[in-house]
This record gives structure tokens, C-alpha cells and sequence, in this order.
């Protein structure tokens, strides 16, 4: 901390000089002076001016009309996926077989989703091919 204060004090010194000599000289002083004038003309000027109205903001993009339900396809691979976390052992079966087992204690997914099911590639359906889960 003695370093940084001693770093400032040198700091504020040479300013200090740098100004004594700008103000022994009246010709920099009179310079100085007419800039700082013109300064704050300046900022005056702008401060009684009205400021521009601000752009309006584009209209917002309309709404997309919301889906109808009857023309809407479920997704397969996501109800075979919710399938698989549903019931791992069934899809695991499912899988393994490459479609329903001959004879099954379930009640059998429709055709649609054993098809996902068998032909689906998502890292949760991959993850059926474990052995643990069919036995």
C-alpha cells in the first residue's frame, strides 16, 4: 500500500508541474481558457437541443396459428423412446426379436411403435441392447 501511495503522490506532483508551467506561460493559459469555453458552448448547445424520437420498433412477427390436433402426427420414435423408459424389459424384448415376441403377458404396442421401436437409432433406444434387460 506504501508503494501505491507513494506511486500516486509522484504522480499528483508531476501533474502539478506539468500545470504550474502551463500556467506561468499566458499564451497556454489564454488557449486553455478559449478551450474550455468552447467546451462548454458546446455541451450547452446540445444540452437545449431535442434529442431525435427514437426509431419504432418493427411490428413482431405474427403468431403462427396454433396446430390442430386432428391433423397432428405423433412422433414415433418419441413415443417408442417414451415407451423404452416406460417399460425397458417390454422394448428391450421388443428389440431383441426385432418385433413382438410369439407369445406375451402385455398388452401389445401398436404396429407403429414396435416398428420405432425396432428400427429406431436414438442413444435410449441403443441402449436397449443390453443383455440385463431381456432376461
Amino acid at each position: 500500500m506504501m508503494r501505491q501511495a507513494r506511486g500516486a503522490r509522484s504522480l499528483l506532483l508531476r501533474v502539478q508541474a506539468q500545470r504550474q508551467k502551463r500556467e506561468a506561460n499566458s499564451t497556454s493559459l489564454e488557449n486553455a481558457a478559449w478551450t474550455e469555453h468552447t467546451a462548454i458552448g458546446l455541451m450547452a448547445d446540445a444540452l437545449s437541443r431535442t434529442p431525435p424520437a427514437p426509431a419504432a420498433e418493427p411490428p413482431p412477427p405474427p403468431a403462427p396459428p396454433p396446430p390442430d390436433e386432428a391433423n397432428q402426427q405423433p412422433d414415433p420414435i418419441a413415443e417408442a423412446e417414451q415407451y423404452a423408459i416406460f417399460y425397458p424389459r417390454r422394448a428391450a424384448l421388443i428389440l431383441t426379436l426385432g418385433g413382438l415376441p410369439p407369445s406375451y403377458d402385455f398388452g401389445p404396442p401398436p404396429p407403429e411403435l414396435v416398428h420405432a421401436l425396432v428400427t429406431g437409432t436414438t442413444p435410449t433406444l441403443r441402449a436397449l441392447d443390453t443383455p440385463a434387460l431381456v432376461s
